[in-house]
């Protein structure tokens, strides 16, 4: 009788073969996240950026006096007039100070907070000031009040301290 032979040869090419396989199909994955997709063609076309981003509204410098009394002249940044502090229930005469290339313009002048635009001439003057008076609320607080004038903004920022919290950590002024 014949002796069988145990077929060890196969069972250890099946598994050379099922290792291969492994790695190939993990390569193939690697690669397959390595390559860039496709992007899709869009079906309507992006608006154009404008090539310059536009241009921050002209210096502002705006003459009022503060809480204490003390004639504050503040500056603006980037279209934003440096915060006031101001007392609760305050009227505040405000001069604004225009380059000369406003001359003429109206002056829209709104209260975004509260408070209230009281009279004044909405127009820059031959000397490049607008004046108006503002009167701020009772309630503590930031009272924003934006200005529009020949395609610009600017926001003007009243503050009210709070008697009962005196700190104010988001002023950007010395005042």
């Amino acid at each position: 009788m014949a002796k069988e032979v145990p077929m060890q040869f196969p069972m250890r090419f099946f598994g050379l073969v099922s290792a291969t396989g492994v790695f190939f199909s993990l390569a193939e994955t690697r690669i397959a996240h390595a390559l860039p997709l496709p992007t899709p063609t869009p079906t309507v076309s992006p608006p154009a950026l404008s090539p310059t981003p536009a241009p921050a509204p002209s210096s502002l410098e705006m003459i009022a006096n503060d809480g204490g009394g003390t004639e504050r002249h503040l500056g603006s940044h980037q279209g934003v007039v440096e915060q006031l502090c101001v007392n609760a229930n305050q009227t505040v005469a405000v001069t604004l100070q225009f380059p000369s290339d406003k001359v003429g313009a109206r002056l829209t002048v709104s209260c975004l907070d509260g408070g209230e635009v009281v009279g004044g001439n909405l127009v820059v003057l031959p000397n490049g000031t607008a004046l108006f008076t503002f009167h701020v609320g009772a309630a503590p607080g930031l009272y924003r009040v934006p200005v529009y004038v020949s395609g610009d903004q600017y926001r003007l920022e009243f503050y009210v301290i709070d008697p009962a919290h005196p700190r104010n950590p988001r002023l950007r002024s010395h005042n």
